[in-house]
């Protein structure tokens, strides 16, 4: 008896084995300065995506010898090319924290209105030369449809309002997962068949798709044929560079699509776009 090995194959997308996103997580950061205080608003990075969780900070820093008095705080969300009931994000209830001059203070308290806008109380006042550090944390929901979110804090004094803001952008990515079919055990010298499903339930379609296996016991790969969502089956050459195995190692590489006449690259569409691969090979 010959048995494969039943494991999920790896996805390399992109060269990243997860997600294909090679954006970096640059924290993106505002300042706004008036004559009683600075403002700084920081956002852990500046892209998201559906169910991304973003963390923001603002630094209230007061620059006189007067103790500020704060009438309101706020921060209001704007989606570019969207709305919030089509694309929706949310304070994550219980995230907030203070801490003035280094020193843990009461936990604020964060609502959400039906726009999506915060109103923050941070406590009535900050003493003179005083910092305020105020994190909290928002959901990207699954829906959204905007091309860019911005944000600005709005801090209010009895004498004067200062507010900042950054933009942040929405990341263009392809989002794959996979799955593997396969018969844990197969009489020696016979034929077997597994199949390999990829899902992409990004934003965007793939590119330079490549899946990688690896087999135990088997002597050949036969042929091995594609399909995506509802299109034609397409069987690959088993010449010029489709895909490769080496019986020794067991190592399988799918590295160019067919279609029909020439290679084409794994176009996964987006949403919920499906590839299915099915291995035909025997066994030694």
């Amino acid at each position: 008896m010959a048995e494969l090995l039943n494991s999920q194959a790896n996805i390399l997308y992109n060269n990243n084995t997860t997600s294909g996103i090679t954006a970096t997580d640059d924290v993106l950061s505002t300042n706004s300065t008036s004559s009683t205080m600075t403002v700084q608003k920081t956002v852990s990075r500046g892209y998201f995506k559906p169910f991304d969780r973003l963390t923001y900070k603002i630094v209230i820093t007061n620059t006189t010898n007067q103790t500020l008095t704060f009438t309101s705080i706020s921060d209001n969300f704007t989606p570019t090319g969207g709305t919030y009931a089509n694309s929706p994000f949310t304070y994550v209830t219980g995230s907030g924290s203070v801490i003035i001059n280094d020193d843990p203070a009461t936990a604020p308290t964060i609502t959400q209105d039906a726009n999506g806008d915060l109103a923050i109380t941070l406590g009535s006042t900050l003493a003179p030369y005083s910092t305020a550090v105020l994190t909290y944390m928002m959901d990207i929901g699954s829906s959204f449809t905007a091309t860019n979110l911005s944000n600005t804090i709005t801090v209010a004094t009895a004498t004067e309002s200062l507010t900042s803001g950054p933009l942040i952008s929405y990341k263009e990515y392809a989002l794959l997962s996979a799955s593997k079919k396969a018969p844990a055990i197969i009489p020696s010298g016979t034929a077997f068949s597994y199949t390999i499903t990829l899902t992409n339930t990004g934003n965007t379609a793939t590119s330079s798709l490549t899946i990688s296996d690896t087999l135990t016991n088997v002597a050949s790969i036969d042929s091995i044929t594609t399909k995506i969502d509802n299109g034609t089956t397409q069987t690959l050459p088993s010449t010029g560079g489709y895909y490769t195995y080496t019986a020794g190692t067991g190592a399988l590489s799918i590295l160019k699509n067919y279609d029909g006449s020439a290679q084409i690259e794994y176009i996964i569409p987006a949403t919920s776009g499906v590839l299915l691969v099915t291995i035909n090979g025997t066994a030694s």
